[in-house]
């Protein structure tokens, strides 16, 4: 078995590579819940009952398609094609999900499917490699809903196993295995669902509130942050086994995780609070992926506790090429161009993200987050109570 390297370094952003910034720009969406990034440079954000869209090729807001009721998860498919967005939201005793088709001009398809005993909308959704789609739900108070598949041929939405409501999902950049992190359950259970066996095939607990959940291109490694640090699991078998944690508990850690294209690069946005070692720990982070050392931090921006949850502030998601990075801030998505950061690419950059990270630009956020700080207490237990 692996050793267990937990990193809990006390570097401030200045000294821990910000000189490397990447630059960004920030798209104005206020309440953004999720986004994703389409082949064409178009990236997706899900905020109220509004799918917007920004076209890293114009560096503009196209006009938002209107869409459901509470918009949350949002998925391109590996051909780049179709975008599903799940919608918390019941009619007629139905749960629904949104499949638009980017390339043609039809309007979103609606998808729907009778609502479980206490489900009230769609959560999360996760394309695969055969044009399939993995759907999670919510709940109505506390419990468990159904994972869906849908197949578009024929048609059909099959319920395959069963996760407690608001789980997070993640396809491999392969397609064949997603990573499931199941929320609003203190033991955080972690699974590998296969593709080829259409069936969970390795599990863990972390014995904390899972909130996120990350997978490498192959589907070899998962990383599921929580409060008490984000957990980094090899597949081992029908076992995800631990291999390193990122954080310290009841000071910082990652929010969010995204793989870079190759597996190298393990890029997160993570919280501190305001006080003693989390103050310097803030920020949108590179990690080298095997030995999880620290190699930049891009951008220290606050980013706030997320109460165990997912989809709020700190939210990350990668372009396929690795060229764009995209982090849910405060009022915004930010838009970092991190071609040279991953080594992914080198094709000439847009004029988009022409803004680098400043103490002075960060000044109103720290404020912000630092206020929140001294009126809440810092530790919180395993089953996400505020410890005095």
């Amino acid at each position: 078995m692996l050793s267990i390297r937990t990193l809990a370094g006390t570097c401030a952003a200045a000294l821990c590579g910000l000189a490397n910034a990447a630059t960004y720009v920030d798209v104005p969406v206020t309440g953004a819940r999720d986004h994703a990034f389409g082949p064409n440079g178009m990236l997706y954000i899900t905020a109220g009952a509004k799918l917007h869209r920004y076209d890293t090729a114009t560096c503009q807001l196209l006009p938002p398609i209107a869409l459901g009721q509470q918009l949350v998860g949002v998925d391109v498919s590996i051909d780049g094609r179709f975008v599903a967005v799940a919608d918390r939201a019941v009619e007629n005793g139905k749960v629904h999900v949104y499949v638009y088709d980017g390339f043609g001009s039809r309007l979103p398809r609606k998808v729907e499917y009778p609502a479980d005993f206490g489900e009230n909308g769609s959560f999360m959704v996760a394309w695969m490699a055969d044009s399939s789609l993995l759907i999670s739900g919510s709940y109505s108070g506390s419990g468990w809903v159904p994972l869906r598949r849908y197949e578009p041929t024929p048609g059909t939405v099959t319920t395959i196993g069963r996760v407690q409501q608001n789980s997070m999902l993640a396809a491999s950049r392969d397609g064949m295995t997603a990573a499931i992190a199941e929320s609003n359950i203190s033991s955080g259970p972690v699974h590998a669902w296969d593709l080829d066996t259409t069936a969970i095939g390795a599990s863990a607990r972390m014995n904390w509130f899972a909130f996120e959940a990350a997978i490498d291109a192959n589907g070899s490694r998962i990383v599921s942050p929580s409060y008490n640090g984000a957990y980094v699991y090899e597949r081992v078998g029908n076992q995800l086994v631990e291999t390193g944690r990122i954080g310290q508990y009841a000071e910082w850690g990652p929010l969010s995780a995204v793989f870079s294209p190759d597996a190298k690069r393990l890029v997160t946005a993570d919280y501190g609070w305001s006080y003693g070692v989390g103050a310097a720990q803030r920020g949108v982070k590179i990690y080298d992926a095997d030995s999880l050392t620290l190699l930049s931090t891009i951008d220290p921006y606050p980013f706030p506790w997320n109460g165990n949850h997912a989809l709020g502030q700190g939210r990350l998601t990668l372009s396929r090429d690795g060229h764009w990075l995209a982090a849910t801030i405060n009022g915004a998505v930010r838009l970092y161009d991190v071609h040279e950061e991953l080594g992914t690419d080198r094709k000439p950059v847009s004029a988009c993200a022409t803004k680098t990270p400043s103490a002075d630009s960060l000044r109103f956020e720290r404020g912000l987050v630092e206020e929140i700080d001294r009126l809440l207490p810092r530790k919180v237990d395993a089953m996400g109570q505020f410890v005095e």
